[in-house]
């Protein structure tokens, strides 16, 4: 009996291990004829929409008043797995002192006096090579993609003086239908090309000698730091005011530079020169100091300082007292006081210095401001 049963499990195992054998050998088959099922993102493409309304009240003692200005904008965002279709519409009331002052740059850039929502921006942008080359078209803003600072950029959130928000000694065109093409080259350097319509009018979108582009080098050597070094060349025709001929072509480089020195404090400076009598402008320089709000226990706060001086071209000559042969000079100081929920209010101090003013009176002049921000 006991042999029996030997024999009867050794065969039974060698038939049970056979039939795994020929399992297997079949379950491996029918694996190369099995595709993987595709697997769909886990969270779909959103619309994300965002509302921003900006109040800001200036006054001087020169003008004797004190002036408001509101802007809102409305951002859509639709986002994909390589690429997003972006829209800005914006809305505005009130040029503030722009229209008093008499000044080159701005001392409220965030004022936009527009009766009705234009189209700012409209563009669709398509990431590559797992997102190191970034492809932009649509109707763009220049300064969105030349000349960016870290603490200097944003007239919603940084300094309102437009000769802290983009190089003067640039000549850039007004949004636009055009391109943007950004490649990371390693991780200490990008490279960025832009190429814009630039028409004194926005409707006509004639290529011939109506262009801009521009070419930005960014080198991060260090931590939490920008060097952004640029080229660019115009071919919008230019009247020059000496002469009453137009000048076709006009070129010039900029620097911007941006560097955190330690958590909290971050430098900032910018240089920019451009053909003498095609632009308005033969050089700018601008730098200061950004104070994080976390070196005195407030995170989302901000204290910033800074000042510059626009020295101007040629294509001033002839033009009368109004466009004198002087220096502009801007200073200003801001703190940004976070609320929570989106509401942020921010104290400004600025100081201009020789204006172009054609009684003089204006030479020497203080703005104070208060700007109230909210986001939703």
């Amino acid at each position: 009996m006991a042999l029996v049963f030997c024999v009867t499990a050794t065969a039974f195992a060698a038939a049970t291990h056979s039939e795994l054998a020929e399992l297997r050998q079949h379950v491996h088959s029918l694996k190369g004829h099995i595709h993987e099922a595709p697997v769909l993102d886990e969270e779909a493409p959103e619309l994300g929409i965002e509302f921003t309304f900006i109040t800001t009240v200036q006054g001087n003692q020169n003008v004797g008043r004190n002036v408001a200005t509101s802007v809102l904008d409305v951002d859509v965002l639709k986002e994909f797995s390589h690429g997003s279709i972006f829209l800005k519409l914006r809305t505005g009331l009130g040029a503030g002192l722009n229209n008093f002052l008499n000044a080159f740059n701005e001392v409220n850039t965030a004022a936009d006096p527009n009766d009705f929502f234009n189209v700012e921006e409209l563009w669709y942008e398509h990431k590559f090579l797992n997102d190191k080359l970034v492809f932009t078209f649509g109707k763009l803003d220049p300064t969105e993609y030349i000349d960016e600072n870290e603490v200097a950029n944003d007239e919603f959130a940084d300094f309102l003086n437009e000769a802290f928000i983009n190089n003067a000694a640039i000549a850039f065109p007004d949004n636009n239908l055009g391109v943007r093409a950004s490649f990371e080259l390693s991780e200490m350097l990008g490279l960025t090309y832009m190429g814009l319509i630039a028409n004194e009018d926005e409707g006509d979108l004639s290529f011939r000698n109506q262009l801009f582009h521009a070419v930005e080098l960014n080198f991060t050597p260090f931590a939490n730091g920008n060097y952004r070094f640029m080229v660019w060349g115009s071919t919008t025709d230019k009247e020059n005011l000496a002469t009453g001929a137009n000048t076709r072509k006009g070129h010039g480089f900029a620097l911007s530079f941006d560097q955190q020195i330690r958590e909290g404090i971050t430098l900032f400076a910018r240089y920019g020169w451009a053909t003498a009598d095609y632009f308005d402008v033969q050089s700018a320089v601008s730098g200061g100091i950004s104070f994080g709000g976390g070196l005195w226990g407030r995170d989302d706060d901000k204290l910033a300082i800074a000042i510059g001086r626009t020295f101007f071209s040629g294509y001033f000559d002839g033009a009368g007292a109004m466009y004198a042969h002087q220096p502009e000079t801007n200073a200003e100081l801001f703190y940004s006081l976070n609320l929570g929920n989106g509401f942020i209010i921010t104290p400004s101090l600025q100081y201009l210095s020789t204006p172009f003013s054609a009684n003089g009176t204006n030479d020497h002049i203080f703005i104070y401001g208060l700007r109230a921000a909210i986001t939703f």
